[in-house]
């Protein structure tokens, strides 16, 4: 008797720990979602891109892909994480976007331009 109950013992502590262990398993990242352009930022000015009826989105999907929408058009690519943001890479350009503020910033290093996106909940 003792045996059976040592034995039932020892299979529900291993089935608790691989329960564990699998509810430990991959997190979602942060960046993973919708995110939207509100903001747009250069030489000091600042503009709301919703009152000029701009709108860029960018998908950031779990699988590793992104979509990138403007102007009614989307390109696709791919995102990995990076020390405080992610780089995403699409049409053999990348680009590395920073998280500041809760917001993802993208930075344009030619002109300046800074694009501020928000998480959509």
């Amino acid at each position: 008797m003792k045996k059976t109950v040592t034995k039932a013992l020892v299979v529900l502590m291993a089935l608790s720990i691989i329960v564990g262990l699998a509810a430990c398993g991959k997190k979602t990242s942060q960046y993973v979602g919708e995110w939207k352009a509100t903001t747009a930022s250069a030489q000091g000015t600042e503009v709301d891109l919703g009152t000029l009826g701009l709108a860029v989105n960018i998908s950031v999907r779990e699988d590793g892909t992104i979509a990138v929408t403007a102007a009614g058009q989307t390109e696709e690519g791919t995102w990995k994480e990076i020390d405080g943001g992610i780089s995403i890479t699409s049409g053999g350009e990348s680009m590395d976007l920073k998280m500041a503020d809760g917001k993802l910033q993208m930075t344009e290093p030619d002109s300046g331009l800074v694009m501020n996106f928000e998480k959509q909940q």
